[in-house]
């Protein structure tokens, strides 16, 4: 059987299920349970590892109780972005980068172009700035899809080219809105999960395959002289046989695919900018 074919089977029953816990993700309306709320830093001294390490002075975007004008967000957003009483929420799907484990909130919506995209980071950018000051620019989220122990990085996604792309909000990592490309963890356990499916697929297959030559071939000499107890003990030996060299082979296969498909993933993994 061809091996792109087979794993193509393999991941369309993963992808299924993936897409189905997307769609639901994002298909929940405004008060959805995915999604994360809006942290502001300040940009004094910011760094990589200070961020790691969470030594930078930071706050949760105010919330409604304060009854400040500064607290709403545009009606062009509020479908998916709007301020209660504990703060700024932003509907969304967690996800995270395999390669250096950075959190990412992707926001339930897809902006005609580049710039709109960018309007709606500085939106949310200029909201910290008002209610903090100047230097706390950047902006980042937590808490229900992001990990509370974690800082996410918002990304919204755009279309460019018939293509849909993806760039981040200013944060302690990301700037000047460049398009966002990452592997995301998700990849891999459906590349685990085609792998181990592997494992269990090829020696089925092989070894039914193989029982069912060895059956022939077993019973073809003893058919040819007309003898019934040489067909019977023939076709048994062989089916034994053939199902031996079958299984053997599909677990030979399967695990020359984990090896092929790991060495796949690392390289993409390694290829990603973020």
């Amino acid at each position: 059987m061809n091996k792109k074919r087979i794993n193509s089977c393999l991941l369309s029953l993963i992808g299924i299920s993936q897409f189905t816990f997307c769609f639901e993700s994002f298909a929940a309306s405004k008060p959805s349970y995915y999604g994360s709320y809006l942290f502001c830093a300040n940009d004094n001294g910011l760094k990589q590892d200070a961020y790691w390490n969470r030594k930078v002075e930071w706050r949760w975007s105010n919330g409604t109780a304060l009854n400040s004008n500064q607290n709403t967000i545009g009606d062009e957003y509020s479908n998916f972005t709007f301020v209660n009483k504990s703060g700024t929420w932003i509907n969304g799907f967690g996800d995270e980068s395999a390669k250096t484990g950075q959190h990412f909130l992707l926001v339930r919506k897809t902006f005609e172009n580049k710039q709109e995209a960018v309007n709606y980071c500085q939106t949310l950018e200029n909201k910290c700035k008002n209610e903090f000051g100047s230097t706390f620019k950047h902006v980042g989220v937590s808490s229900w899809s992001i990990p509370k122990s974690a800082w996410g990085t918002i990304a919204v996604q755009y279309k460019e080219d018939k293509s849909t792309k993806w760039t981040a909000c200013s944060n302690w990592q990301f700037s000047d809105y460049k398009e966002l490309n990452y592997y995301p963890k998700w990849k891999v356990y459906n590349a685990a999960a085609i792998a181990a499916g592997g494992m269990i697929f090829y020696p089925i297959v092989n070894g039914f395959t193989g029982g069912a030559a060895g059956l022939v071939l077993g019973i073809v000499p003893g058919a040819m002289n007309l003898n019934p107890v040489a067909v019977s003990v023939g076709g048994t030996l062989g089916l034994q046989i053939g199902q031996f060299i079958g299984t053997t082979y599909g677990i030979y296969y399967g695990i020359n695919e984990i090896f092929n498909i790991y060495n796949e993933t690392a390289n993409q993994i390694n290829q990603s900018q973020d």
